[in-house]
């Protein structure tokens, strides 16, 4: 009965201190007057001060519901660091111009004057807004920063509760951090080598497990970093990048030797002499494929705890220390001393005597003490002369080091270094190359690789030439370096069966290890995803090199065997361009050809394509065009109507011309200013030439010409000579032959013209509507009336049918006999978007 009683008594007696505690850091929380510059204070608001205390309150109670220690330990401790920031935050930064320096001032005192953007009202409520999110964030901040600092007062990380970090000194909250900081990367650490632990057992060799050390070989990431934790080695890093895989890549292999008597001593002491014996604690001895490289047992590199190299000398002293601290131990006064002392006996001292450093009279006691402890001379001890126990002490040494060398470079002999080759096939089936070939071989127990691929271009038509395999490898040279393929060497075995490899050697920093494999992999993927874009330029290159017979080479060499007056080509990459000037004469309309500046105005309007004026032009002359075309290929096919059909129903068939339109007479008018005057006869013998000005209003007549023209791809040629033509003559050719006559000329300029005119209609129409036309020609709005100044020639194009220049006889005579079967075509027009 009297348990129960005391246990009740002792729950409410804990209950109603974690009521306290709560009670008291509300109280502290909300006494701002006690927390906060007195200014500060002064100037909240009262209304926003009790909103601030509110939030203060619930941030605590929040708290409370975290609290590691269950019983509200944290909690006061808390309410000072939250009324802390908040008065931080209140205090903002404000420059004097007078003092000429940032002074602190209250946020609330400070407020701007109203402005577009915010009035004092909306700035002060803006100012609590952010007064109560910042109060909350800190304390859910603080919530996850108390948990590590409760579990690092767990791990003995702390010495001493929380206040010795003053919340409201910066420079203890800084304390407080860096102490919280170093118990996260702990936890972290500890909870990852707990993950790491059944793994690492797993894929460890371990080769002595003795009394005085323990040596095991890691043989994956996971088991470097679990036997090497606390180290600084690279290859048991877990906050930085981790080495082991680069290393190990290359055929290195490593053994991390524990000193086991070298148990309390830090590496990292402010005492030098504690430190470098510290640093000897674990070291790591590393081979590389050829074990016996380095001396018949001998490692590569030794390394200490720090990650110092060391040496095989190094070793021995790790050895000596740890035999000494072994000795040490035994002495029956050993715990006395470490308690006094709060640490092990330093081992210097009786390492100096055996190494002969030592200057005190001491130095024999101190040998005979080690070899007793050591059991190297009998009890009591005999006659041994210092000289014997320092040679029994030091073959005790060099068997121990000879041990541990030995092992490790018979089991590094046993079991080399580096990854399966199937570790290199898996990585390989991941990146799923499909053009690029990538061949791993295992000679001279080191891996090797390499990668090639072949560029068929046994589809491609290549012209006779003995040469032709020399003059492929050039072009296709040049190809892979402008997709950014870089070859180590192209290999032309014969290019007509398609028969061309290129070789891909690793780069200095691709050829050891599973890690430079995948930098090489990530250098083929990419090869290999531009690939198919290669292949299409390597067409490409080829025709423009004219060693292909495609379609546009074909078409070219036709033209350069067709007279054509007015229309000049010329191949660019993969396509050929088709161009010819047309010359229009417009008269400026009535109303704005006074006006220089309307007129400069309407120039600019008829030159950029991306104008409403242009595309009218564009529109009703390709609309002409179009017309042509179809005429023309009606009489060339057949002297009969063509089955057009409608644009849902056609096949999307042949022609595919990209048509195109491009103003020419800014150049034109130019030139003509700069070198051009009325019209002289040939003995002319001086006077003064006038500049020519087609904003000038005594020019009536403005000359605008324009290029019309035709493009189109290798493919467009290839699609064009499926049409039926009995002469074998591509359709371009002919539509181009029938358009050269001067017939077609003089319709051309009509066409274009008449286009003219009507971009001319969208663009008065467009400055009628300008408060500048207004108030710049209200003296004179007469209707707009365009003429080209050639009532026969306008008249002509009236109608809204189109004339064929040629007769059925004529075009029957140019194109040959008809053919009992017509084919049908469809024609597809597109019209280039390029300007």
């Amino acid at each position: 009965m009297n348990n129960i009683f005391e246990n009740w008594k002792a729950y409410i007696t804990e209950q109603l201190l974690i009521e306290s505690r709560m009670t008291d850091a509300i109280t502290v929380a909300t006494n701002f007057k006690k927390r906060m510059p007195k200014n500060v204070v002064n100037s909240i608001p009262e209304d926003h001060a009790n909103q601030m205390k509110n939030q203060l309150a619930l941030s605590l109670k929040y708290m409370s519901s975290r609290d590691p220690s269950g019983k509200n330990k944290y909690l006061l401790w808390s309410a000072r660091y939250l009324v802390s920031q908040l008065g931080e935050y209140l205090l903002a930064s404000h420059y004097d111009s007078k003092e000429m320096r940032y002074t602190r001032v209250p946020r609330y005192d400070k407020l701007e004057a109203a402005t577009r953007d915010a009035d004092p009202d909306e700035q002060r409520a803006q100012i609590l807004e952010n007064a109560v999110k910042l109060i909350q964030q800190r304390a859910e901040k603080l919530g996850d920063r108390l948990i590590l600092f409760d579990k690092g007062a767990e791990m003995g990380m702390v010495k001493g509760g929380i206040d010795q970090y003053k919340p409201e000194d910066s420079d203890g909250v800084e304390a407080f951090e860096t102490l919280v900081n170093a118990v996260e990367r702990k936890v972290k650490e500890a909870e990852m080598m707990k993950r790491y632990e059944k793994t690492a057992k797993e894929t460890s060799d371990i080769l002595a497990d003795e009394e005085d050390y323990m040596m095991v070989r890691p043989n994956s990431e996971e088991a470097s970093c679990y036997y090497g934790r606390g180290t600084r080695w690279c290859i048991s890093a877990t906050q930085a990048k981790n080495w082991f895989d680069q290393y190990t890549g290359q055929g290195k292999v490593f053994y991390f030797v524990n000193f086991n008597h070298l148990t309390k001593l830090n590496p990292y002491s402010d005492n030098e002499k504690e430190a470098e014996v510290g640093a000897l604690k674990r070291i790591a001895l590393v081979y590389s494929k050829d074990p016996g490289q380095y001396g018949e047992f001998e490692p590569e590199e030794v390394f200490d705890f720090m990650d110092d190299e060391i040496g095989t000398g190094g070793l021995r002293d790790a050895v000596m220390h740890n035999l000494v601290a072994k000795a040490l131990k035994s002495m029956s006064d050993y715990e006395d001393y470490v308690k006094k002392f709060g640490g092990e006996p330093s081992t210097k001292p009786f390492v100096d005597v055996l190494d002969y450093n030592e200057d005190e009279d001491d130095g024999p006691e101190k040998l005979r003490m080690l070899a007793q402890a050591l059991g190297v001379v009998g009890t009591p001890i005999g006659d041994e002369s210092e000289e014997e126990m320092r040679q029994s002490i030091e073959e005790m040494i060099s068997e121990q080091v000879s041990e541990i060398e030995g092992g490790a470079s018979y089991h590094a002999e046993q079991n080399p270094g580096g990854p399966s080759i199937e570790k290199f096939d898996e990585l390989l089936e991941a990146a799923d190359l499909q053009y690029v070939s990538v061949t791993v071989d295992d000679y001279d127990e080191i891996i090797h690789w390499t990668a090639g691929a072949r560029i068929n271009i046994e589809d491609l038509d290549l012209i006779e030439d003995d040469d032709i395999d020399e003059k492929v490898q050039s072009v296709l040279e040049d190809t892979l370096s402008n997709n950014h393929i870089y070859a180590d060497e192209i290999q032309v075995q014969d290019a007509d069966a398609g028969e061309v490899y290129v070789t891909f050697n690793p780069d200095y920093d691709e050829q050891q290890g599973l890690d430079q494999f995948e930098t090489f992999l990530e250098r083929m993927s990419g090869y290999d995803d531009a690939w198919p874009d290669m292949m299409d330029a390597a067409a490409t290159d080829l025709m423009d090199a004219g060693l292909t017979a495609g379609a546009l080479v074909d078409i070219k060499k036709s033209l350069e065997d067709t007279e054509l007056k007015n229309f000049d080509f010329e191949m660019e990459g993969g396509e050929l361009h088709i161009e010819t000037t047309i010359q229009t004469k417009v008269v400026k309309p009535k109303g704005i050809a006074n006006n220089p500046k309307m007129v400069k105005y309407m120039l600019e309007a008829l030159t950029f394509k991306t104008s409403d004026v242009f595309n009218k032009v564009e529109d009703t002359f390709f609309t002409k065009v179009e017309k042509m075309i179809q005429i023309a290929l009606n009489y060339y096919y057949g002297q009969e109507v063509l089955d057009f059909g409608d644009e849902d129903d056609r096949e999307p068939i042949f022609p595919s011309w990209n048509l195109g339109l491009r103003s020419a007479f800014a150049a034109l008018h130019a030139e003509k200013g700069r070198f051009s005057g009325p019209d002289l006869p040939s003995n002319y013998g001086g006077g003064t030439l006038e500049k020519y000005d087609p904003t000038d209003p005594k020019e009536k007549v403005l000359q605008l010409p324009y290029r019309f023209y035709i493009t189109m791809n290798n493919e467009e040629g290839w699609e064009d000579m499926d049409l039926h033509d009995p002469s074998a003559i591509h359709p371009i050719i002919k539509f181009l032959k029938f358009i050269d006559q001067e017939d077609m000329q003089f319709k051309l300029e009509e066409a274009l013209t008449n286009a003219i005119l009507e971009g001319l209609k969208v663009h008065m129409a467009q400055v009628e509507k300008t408060a500048e036309f207004d108030r710049e020609m209200a003296a004179s709005r007469p209707p707009v009336e365009l003429d080209t100044g050639d009532d026969e020639d306008q008249d002509a194009t009236q109608g809204g049918s189109f004339t064929a220049p040629l007769g059925p006889g004529q075009v029957a005579e140019m194109c040959g006999p008809a053919h009992t079967r017509k084919k049908r075509i469809n024609i597809r027009i597109r019209r280039s978007g390029a300007s």
